[in-house]
């Protein structure tokens, strides 16, 4: 639940219509790249089901949206919510003029028949947001990037 008492598909609505495969993962603590944060999902320790992995690794999502911020009690938390499709709406084009104003060099990324998301908006943190996005599309385009990043740890 978020801090406003939203849940993910209210945040989606906010800004537009997601389609009917929704997703959401949080990470906390402290994250100094997006691989950090990427690997916590993956390994995502101390949970069961390992239901973060299995939310990163869906191949129904071809979209998300990153947003990272402070957190009061864990240092950082990254929420990526994702979707299969998705239709701005004039709140969200407004959220999106206003975010790529204040970073003049947006990240735009090639799709790669249908691995590879594409962002819907980022977050107040967009260097980490991009790394984030990044790393989540090297996971899901060539997984072997991260083999020796897993090996170190």
């Amino acid at each position: 639940m978020g801090s406003d008492k939203s849940n993910p598909g209210t945040r989606l609505a906010r800004y537009g219509r997601a389609g009917p495969s929704q997703g959401q993962n949080l990470a906390f603590g402290m994250a100094n790249s997006g691989i950090d944060v990427i690997m916590q999902l993956i390994i995502d320790d101390g949970a069961s089901t390992r239901p973060s992995r299995q939310v990163i690794f869906n191949s129904n999502y071809k979209l998300t949206g990153i947003a990272t911020c402070a957190h009061k009690s864990r240092t950082m938390m990254a929420s990526i919510l994702y979707t299969d499709t998705y239709t701005i709406n004039a709140e969200g084009q407004k959220r999106l003029t206003k975010v790529m104003s204040q970073n003049p060099t947006p990240l735009i990324q090639k799709i790669i028949a249908g691995k590879e998301m594409a962002p819907i908006v980022r977050g107040e943190i967009s260097a980490l947001d991009k790394s984030i996005y990044y790393w989540q599309n090297k996971l899901r385009t060539d997984p072997s990037t991260l083999l020796p990043h897993l090996e170190a740890l």
